[in-house]
């Protein structure tokens, strides 16, 4: 990654080129909710707009999973720390927030031994190309890029619903780490 940052335009073109349709890890979201009978997904971001957005989205995508949101960092290590909290499967999480931003969640998450297995989705507004090493060194698992349209999101959050995580996570490349 790093001798990638040396060259110009190449390590956008790793990230731009990253539409990776995770051909060999897709399973039916049908499937999906067979093996488990609901998948706990928790959005993380301080936009009021952008948390009833995601979940419109989901709801009509798999009205299954079970989506929970908090505003900010803080509020997010609070629910994901609570003992009687059920963890979530998946988190997405927006990397700018107040109280505590999502990079220093991050941290938090991936080295805390009861919550480092969860898949990470940074869920961002950002395609700045140091947000995206950074979070990809700091053991994020995903970064997506907020989509402006309910189709676009519609596409992204089917392709992250549909991922075999525990495949996924033993398979995790840079190259595959922007998801588009």
């Amino acid at each position: 990654m790093k001798a990638a940052l040396n060259y110009r335009y190449s390590v956008l073109d790793t990230f731009t080129i990253a539409c990776y349709d995770f051909p060999n890890n897709l399973i039916q979201i049908p499937a999906l909710m067979e093996k488990k009978k609901s998948l706990n997904v928790l959005l993380a971001d301080d936009d009021d707009d952008d948390r009833e957005f995601f979940s419109e989205v989901i709801n009509e995508l798999a009205p299954n999973v079970k989506i929970s949101s908090v505003k900010d960092g803080a509020a997010l290590m609070k629910f994901i720390t609570a003992a009687e909290s059920a963890l979530p499967d998946i988190i997405f999480l927006d990397l700018n927030m107040p109280c505590k931003n999502g990079r220093e969640c991050l941290k938090e998450i991936k080295r805390n031994h009861r919550l480092r297995h969860i898949p990470v989705i940074i869920y961002s507004t950002s395609s700045n190309v140091k947000d995206i090493e950074n979070a990809y060194n700091e053991g994020a698992d995903l970064y997506v890029t907020k989509p402006n349209t309910f189709t676009e999101l519609k596409r992204i959050a089917k392709k992250v619903l549909t991922i075999d995580w525990s495949n996924y996570i033993l398979n995790h490349r840079i190259e595959h780490f922007v998801l588009k």
